[in-house]
């Protein structure tokens, strides 16, 4: 089992290129047992849609190809974890892979909280998934995830809490987690959103924390939930809670106040 440090470098690896839809779907699809599942072509079909897609406009700071690339791969490294426990078929878990092709598709940058985005890729995506064959149950599970990706989701089924965890799943790795924080705040910025410059914040990035608190069996056996864990505990790194820690924190000059929280992470990951 890769390790959390491995994912979040082959992360890095990958945003050191262009991004890569279809090549993160053809990496998931190296497992045999989803390569030969109904989903499979759908999959390859949607990759290049978007792929394309995002050649004939600006990439967002945060809601771009990277991300997709990242929630792909994400997705099937947990949609594996599951079907090792005996949670998941390969069928459904390809099903997964596909909703997360799919599920920015025409994304503006605006925040989420009311299912709009969510309704319209998945408006988006149904044309290409019935282009490529895909029977219509098949296509309403897809549906269904894309919607689950509303970050209000949580408490669906165990397809849509792993949509879940692979949206957010480089946003929740340490170092990623910062960048990605700060590409959030870039996006929103550009809306004019008033949120744009807390979601950057240490305050925020403790908030965004705080909402994982309970995680799936596959990202459970990744050490997701230990990590999540400790990146909260290091906002106490003096201070008498988190909160007060992060408050801290956000009042000191940003490079200081960085180092001494990664500092405390550290520690905090180097105990016995």
């Amino acid at each position: 089992m890769q390790t959390l440090a491995a994912i979040e470098q082959g992360f890095a690896t990958r945003r050191s290129r262009p991004p890569d839809i279809p090549g993160a779907v053809e990496d998931v699809l190296g497992d045999a047992s989803l390569a030969e599942t109904p989903a499979a072509g759908a999959a390859r079909a949607l990759a290049a849609a978007v792929q394309a897609e995002g050649a004939f406009r600006p990439e967002l700071p945060y809601h771009n190809r990277h991300h997709v690339a990242e929630a792909v791969m994400a997705m099937g490294l947990l949609c594996a974890l599951a079907r090792l426990g005996g949670l998941l078929d390969a069928p459904m878990s390809t099903l997964g892979v596909v909703a997360m092709v799919g599920h920015d598709r025409g994304h503006d940058g605006s925040p989420p909280g009311d299912g709009r985005l969510e309704r319209l890729a998945a408006e988006l995506t149904r044309p290409v998934l019935a282009a490529a064959g895909l029977g219509a149950p098949e296509s309403l599970v897809v549906t269904d995830v894309i919607l689950a990706t509303d970050p209000r989701g949580h408490g669906f089924d165990l397809l849509c809490q792993l949509a879940n965890e692979a949206d957010v799943f480089a946003s929740l790795l340490p170092s990623r987690g910062w960048r990605m924080g700060a590409a959030l705040a870039a996006e929103w910025r550009m809306g004019g959103h008033a949120r744009a410059e807390a979601v950057a914040s240490f305050s925020g990035r403790l908030g965004f924390l705080r909402l994982y608190r309970r995680f799936s069996p596959p990202a459970e056996s990744l050490g997701l939930s230990r990590l999540v864990g400790q990146q909260v505990a290091a906002f106490a790194w003096g201070a008498a809670s988190p909160e007060e820690g992060a408050a801290a924190l956000d009042r000191m000059p940003r490079p200081a106040a960085h180092r001494r929280y990664m500092d405390a992470l550290d520690a905090i990951q180097e105990a016995p």
